[in-house]
């Protein structure tokens, strides 16, 4: 089984690290080792490890001075045995299920790093959750192969080490370590994991909560973020040397000219100080930036003429100038700026929408014949959409009901003729998709899924409630669903079958060339053509009626698809009586004979 090593730096933590830890520990059916490094505490938090650690060998404990969190997760990487990484804070939690769901992971892609999604908890406004994009759950990528708008969209800025759980012989291969002695140290860490990992697979459960608290050093906002002119060279340099530079430009000028960074994070006694010492980096990173990018506009550009003047007042009046007021408010504005040379608070909302139910006569996203009948079908996406066709249907296709393709993945094909009845619900999951023949005839109120939907392992589906209700809560429908334990199969329905209402057909099936499912059956294996099954679960009631006789290509088609032995007999059974009826059948006439062989 996959071990994972949790590394938890730990100063002055007495009133969370209880609650970090047991999140942890009393996982269940993980194999986790936890490695706690106590930076210099003053307060109880190493009476409390070492509570902790006497009572459970699966934690281990080490002291050092206070030399920050880079100096000790250093520490705890030389102690991890652990085939992954996870590098926790000791003020937030592991959701339950998290470990397990992790290892399966690993176990089912082998990636370099797992990227991780996480949960804000703060004591007044509970839990909101960060948006993994849609377009990239559940896939695994190489960061170096995509493009600049991918790579910002998913790895944006900061990239918290939390949200990197990886390989441990990745990170000893490429000697990758924090800065030590710094605030910030996770920006040039995670440069360098995703620059030697060739695969990152996108996790889009939230199985890491961050607990917003007041006080943490996210949010201090004191002489501590001059630590950031070191981490910003630093990053500026690997950027450089990656070639990430010239490839993701946009990302390069984010830490040559810190917008967000300054605006959030720099008071306005410090601002003045800092844009000074951002000045001496500029005088050799811009030049050699400007030759690839010379059009640097809106907020980076008023903030390199604020660093180039040295004064935070060129900033805001720059600002200001764009700001769109009308007249007199400008003038109010500017006189109070000049006045208090204050820098006003600007506050960023990320915000999304997300429009996946759409009448499918109307959508982009289907390739239909011109006389196929789409208008009482809706087409539901979720997670994410792209601009495919995930549908396609011949010509006199009659369609009802739901089509839902819960990942924004794979296909739908509707023959020739076909007909779907209204009220149905055709699900698909995964790539293979859902493929019905030509002249098919699906009653009222069926249900068709290509998968299990949940996994029958309750230690798996633990959280899939919690997760569906979150991600409905965040306006993407499905994106926080674990598909980790989720069986199935392509379902291919062939040409002339019949499903009668209100049937349920489950993934993996395939339904043979005229066969009939009775109403109300559930059927959860293979149907042989010609065959009447009906019942929960379905099961062989008799063969169905047909103009041609049984021959031995029945019979084997039928061995081929895992018949009954049941139906296997009636099938030998009816070959049997065929070829009777053939041997009894009286002589032709002569004249009959001769007619035969003009004709």
């Amino acid at each position: 089984m996959v071990k994972i090593s949790c590394i938890i730096p730990a100063y002055n933590v007495e009133a969370y690290i209880e609650r970090c830890l047991s999140s942890i520990l009393n996982q269940r059916h993980a194999n986790v080792e936890v490695i706690v490094v106590d930076d210099g505490s003053t307060d109880s938090t190493p009476d409390l490890l070492r509570k902790i650690a006497a009572v459970d060998s699966r934690v281990a404990v080490f002291h050092q001075e206070n030399a920050r969190q880079g100096a000790a997760r250093n520490l705890g990487l030389e102690h991890a045995t652990g085939d992954y990484i996870w590098f926790i804070d000791a003020d937030d939690w592991l959701e339950e299920g998290a470990l397990l769901h992790i290892q399966r992971l690993v176990e089912a892609h082998s990636p370099d790093v797992i990227f991780t999604n996480i949960s804000y908890f703060s004591d007044e406004k509970g839990y909101s959750a960060h948006l993994v994009p849609g377009d990239f759950a559940g896939e695994t990528l190489c960061p170096d192969e995509l493009d600049e708008k991918a790579f910002a969209i998913l790895f944006s800025w900061q990239i918290p080490p939390y949200c990197l759980i990886a390989s441990r012989h990745m990170i000893e291969a490429n000697a990758i370590r924090f800065p030590a002695g710094l605030f910030y140290e996770d920006h040039p860490f995670g440069l360098r994991v995703l620059r030697a990992a060739n695969h990152v697979y996108v996790d889009p459960l939230p199985v890491y909560t961050y607990y917003q608290r007041v006080g943490s050093t996210v949010y201090r906002q004191d002489d501590k973020i001059f630590d950031f002119i070191a981490i910003r060279k630093q990053c500026l340099e690997l950027l450089c040397e990656f070639g990430w530079d010239k490839k993701f430009p946009s990302l390069f000028l984010s830490y040559l000219l810190p917008v967000s960074f300054y605006e959030v994070h720099v008071p306005d006694i410090f601002r003045k100080k800092f844009l000074q010492s951002l000045r001496e980096d500029c005088g050799y990173f811009v030049p050699h930036f400007l030759q690839e990018l010379p059009h640097i506009h809106g907020r980076s550009k008023h903030l390199l003429k604020a660093i180039q003047a040295g004064s935070p007042l060129i900033y805001e009046l720059k600002e200001l100038w764009h700001s769109h007021l009308a007249p007199k408010a400008w003038i109010r504005q500017c006189a109070a700026l000049l006045r208090h040379c204050h820098t006003r608070k600007k506050k960023f909302k990320k915000s999304g929408t997300w429009h996946n139910r759409m009448p499918l006569s109307e959508s982009p996203l289907c390739c239909c014949h011109p006389s196929a009948d789409m208008t009482q079908c809706h087409l539901d996406v979720r997670v994410t959409w792209k601009n495919a066709p995930y549908v396609y249907a011949d010509e006199g296709a009659v369609i009802g009901g739901q089509l839902v393709f819960e990942r924004g993945v794979g296909t739908m094909r509707f023959g020739r003729r076909s007909s779907v009845g209204g009220g149905s619900l055709i699900i698909c999951s995964q790539e293979g998709g859902i493929e019905i023949g030509e002249q098919v005839l699906i009653s009222w109120g069926c249900t068709i899924m290509d998968s299990n939907a949940h996994s029958l392992d309750a230690a798996e589906r633990l959280n899939d409630g919690w997760y569906w209700q979150r991600s409905a809560q965040a306006g993407c429908l499905g994106l926080f669903k674990d598909w980790t334990g989720v069986r199935g199969g392509p379902v291919k329905i062939d040409t002339g079958a019949w499903v009668g209402c209100n049937s349920i057909i489950l993934g993996n099936v395939h339904i043979g060339q005229g066969a009939i499912i009775g109403a109300g059956s559930v059927v959860t294996r293979s149907v042989p053509p010609f065959t009447v099954f009906a019942g929960n679960p379905a099961r062989f009631i008799k063969l169905a009626p047909r103009r041609e006789g049984w021959s031995g290509e029945d019979l084997h088609r039928a061995q081929e698809m895992k018949a009954p032995q049941s139906v296997l007999d009636a099938i030998q059974l009816e070959i049997g009586r065929c070829a009777a009826d053939t041997d009894s059948m009286p002589p032709l006439p002569a004249h009959a004979e001769m007619v035969k062989e003009e004709h």
